[in-house]
């Protein structure tokens, strides 16, 4: 399937575990809703750096430390990655700095 890239948006079910104490901080596995979205641009620094390049059908477990979670300690993370979402387009590329000139 089509891999996830660091720029992605995407489409999946999964759960943030709390390492310590097993409890659920956050699901989207109700199936009476929606599945969850994942903007590869705005997420947890350990799935950002760790779902790039995953293929769309995959499943994946993630064991992340404090430093790549919220900060507030570790946690485990399931990821049915289902889609990509491509109807949000990709912001138009920045235009090179104009050169300045320095008049004396």
């Amino acid at each position: 399937g089509e891999q996830v890239r660091a720029d992605s948006t995407v489409i999946a079910r999964y759960s943030l575990i709390n390492w310590k104490d097993s409890k659920v901080i956050s699901s989207s596995w109700n199936p009476a809703d929606a599945p969850g979205v994942i903007d590869m641009s705005n997420t947890l620094k350990g799935v950002a750096e760790h779902l790039v390049d995953v293929p769309v059908g995959s499943r994946v477990l993630l064991t992340l430390p404090s430093e790549q979670a919220r900060g507030d300690g570790a946690v485990a993370m399931v990821i049915d990655v289902l889609a990509i979402d491509h109807s949000t387009p990709a912001p138009p590329p920045r235009p090179p700095p104009t050169p300045t000139t320095t008049f004396r």
